[in-house]
């Protein structure tokens, strides 16, 4: 059956009373069927990639697409099926970004056994990366299900589930993967937790050296305990053959998060239910040494029924969103915490009685403020509505007491709503909204009116992976402004190396810039912006030392890139080494090595020029030299 691919552009300006106005609603994909919005990921700027199933005759199949935010309209890149040559059942989806250019899919697929299998896809803004058709990460007889996953700087992917090969109730099972999709652990799976009695609710987070900490609840010998257990880079499990526990065994685990920060290890909040609800907070060393009492730290001990709706991390603190019950009512909370509970004594309710049902809260960040969001269901009738409220790191309220209404177009209680903030705090919501009998996937922008004087706020310079890090936020942008970033160094005088010429209006944007540092030496940078009026004025000057050979063996990213005709490759040798530099194609095929010689210690640099009949696409360059080895991708435009 043919499908139809069209957009259909409707046109609301909505002007409440906060100020906010709701630009046009946009139709962004209707294919024939329903579509179900699962993700939005938003890469750079204002690039953006959705992961959606859409139901067709043999079930839900999965789905993204990319796409790229203009003035006024959308550009769409590449899209489809996840695997356009199978036609399968897929569901379950579990998604982690590698970095800001990879996404990693995985998922339940029925194409072989109609229990479902584990697949997985690696896909960037050109598409798909690996096999067409995606590539089995456990494809053995007997059900399996709710996945969960996880990356690291390095370029490992982690992926758990629960797995019924064994036990009719459910063990639980871990695979490793690199950037080439090949596996790294025991073929199928390395069994995490194998004991009669179910084992459910898995969950993966990097320990960002190589390793992953999983958690699960297990009914084996209570009545739902939650355990942790910590794989090293080799697969060995770290503690001990049945991990650890953290929660009661008198309670019932219903809930569970982790997080890891190399600073502050490894944080698990839970739910547990005995005649109430409760949540507890655990810390974990890397020896699995609890930091707190045996069970954790108790949070919420003065509401009687609440749920927990987002719960992020932002450096060693973390915003906890929750609703409670109030007068046959729900309220939104909003609580601050550190790993040894509340850290702030207030509570900022972001939402008082307006709604007789808040649905789907969730939240959205953007430099230090928090924009949460949630569908509200009026006590005047069954109009759904969106409404927002912002709040900064101290918990201050930036809009009314209430919330502001930021769309007042009629939603259904299931419609997905997910809202991100783009570069320039434009505020840009997708939806699955039902259309004329059908569910279909469109968006709209809100915006935010501002005034002001252009300004500039906390210029910064920073030194990492042989990169000048170079950050500032802008406030109250207009056509006019321009901004010029110059170096000076002790061999050179100062000299543009990044300049902007402001087209549209902006109320705070965060701007970046990075530096490719091969030489050590001090280095000069400030900022120069000229207003409207062409008054000109400059930042404080930041100085930043680098000492590049200390950091030793280093791969740099190629320059540019992406290319398309010639790029640079630079790299670093802390001593006289046989290095070795080979292309590989996206199936992880060795097309030619580049270089096979010994080279002396200090940086180097070799150009790659394809040849005429490479195509477009994605590739990768890998380093060896003696025992230093790493990989980085490249993309080649004709």
């Amino acid at each position: 059956m043919p499908k139809f691919l069209h957009y259909v552009l409707f046109l609301f300006v909505i002007q409440n009373s906060f100020g906010f106005t709701q630009d046009e609603l946009q139709q962004l994909i209707s294919d024939k069927g329903d579509q179900k919005l699962l993700e939005v990921i938003q890469l750079e700027r204002d690039e953006y990639c959705l992961i959606y199933s859409e139901n067709n005759f043999t079930g839900p199949v999965l789905k993204f697409q990319m796409l790229r935010q203009t003035t006024s309209s959308y550009d769409l890149g590449m899209g489809g099926q996840l695997t356009p040559k199978i036609f399968s059942k897929q569901e379950n989806v579990s998604m982690t970004v590698v970095n800001s250019q990879l996404i990693f899919i995985s998922w339940i697929d029925h194409r072989r056994d109609p229990e479902g299998d584990v697949y997985g896809q690696l896909i960037d803004r050109n598409g798909i990366i690996w096999n067409n058709e995606g590539i089995p990460i456990a494809d053995v007889n007997g059900k399996q299900a709710e996945i969960s996953s996880d990356s690291d700087e390095q370029g490992n992917i982690f992926i758990t589930w629960r797995d019924y090969r064994t036990d009719a109730d459910g063990n639980i099972f871990s695979q490793k993967l690199n950037l080439f999709g090949e596996t790294l652990w025991k073929k199928d799976g390395l069994p995490v937790i194998q004991l009669s009695g179910a084992q459910y609710k898995p969950k993966a987070v990097s320990d960002r050296n190589g390793g992953v900490f999983i958690g699960w609840v297990d009914k084996s010998n209570s009545s739902g305990q939650l355990y942790i257990q910590k794989i090293d880079k080799s697969g060995t499990k770290s503690f001990g053959e049945f991990g650890k526990f953290v929660s009661n065994p008198s309670l019932k685990t219903e809930d569970y998060r982790l997080f890891f920060n190399r600073n502050s290890g490894l944080t698990i909040f839970y739910t547990s239910i005995s005649s109430t609800k409760k949540m507890f907070v655990q810390k974990l060393q890397s020896n699995g040494r609890r930091e707190l009492s045996a069970f954790g730290s108790e949070l919420l001990s003065s509401y009687d029924n609440f749920e927990i709706s987002e719960l992020i991390q932002f450096g060693d603190k973390f915003l906890l969103l929750f609703t409670v019950e109030n007068d046959g009512s729900k309220i939104i909370k909003a609580q601050f915490l550190s790993t040894k509970g509340f850290f702030n004594s207030s509570i900022s309710q972001v939402l008082s009685n307006n709604c007789s049902d808040i649905l789907n809260p969730m939240v959205s960040k953007f430099q230090n403020d928090f924009l949460i969001y949630w569908s509200c269901s009026s006590k005047a009738g069954k109009k759904v509505e969106l409404y927002g409220q912002i709040i900064s790191e101290n918990l201050q309220l930036q809009l009314k007491e209430n919330g502001a209404m930021f769309s007042d177009l009629d939603f259904k209680s299931s419609d997905k709503i997910i809202l991100v903030w783009n570069s320039d705090m434009r505020i840009t919501a997708f939806s699955d909204k039902l259309h004329n009998s059908e569910r279909d996937i469109v968006t709209f922008a809100v915006t935010r009116p501002f005034e002001g004087n252009f300004s500039i706020e906390d210029f910064d310079v920073s030194f990492y992976d042989g990169l000048a890090k170079i950050r500032w936020i802008s406030l109250h942008e207009k056509n006019g402004v321009s901004m010029v970033l110059e170096r000076k160094t002790s061999f050179e005088n100062w000299e543009v190396i990044y300049s902007i010429d402001v087209k549209e209006k902006s109320e705070k944007k965060i701007r970046y810039f990075d530096d490719h540092l091969i030489h050590h030496g001090n280095y000069e940078y400030r900022l120069k912006f000229i207003d409207p009026e062409k008054n000109v004025k400059y930042t404080p000057i930041k100085i930043l030392s680098v000492n590049v050979d200390d950091e030793g063996f280093f791969l740099f990213q190629n320059s540019p890139n992406p290319f398309n005709s010639s790029t640079k490759i630079t790299y670093k040798l802390l001593q006289s080494e046989k290095v070795k530099i080979t292309i590989f194609n996206s199936r992880a095929e060795e097309l030619f090595v580049l270089l096979n010689e010994v080279q002396e210690s200090g940086t180097h640099e070799i150009a790659f020029n394809p040849l005429s009949d490479l195509p477009s696409g994605v590739y990768f360059y890998k380093i060896q030299a003696g025992k230093f080895f790493d990989v980085k991708k490249m993309i080649y435009t004709k």
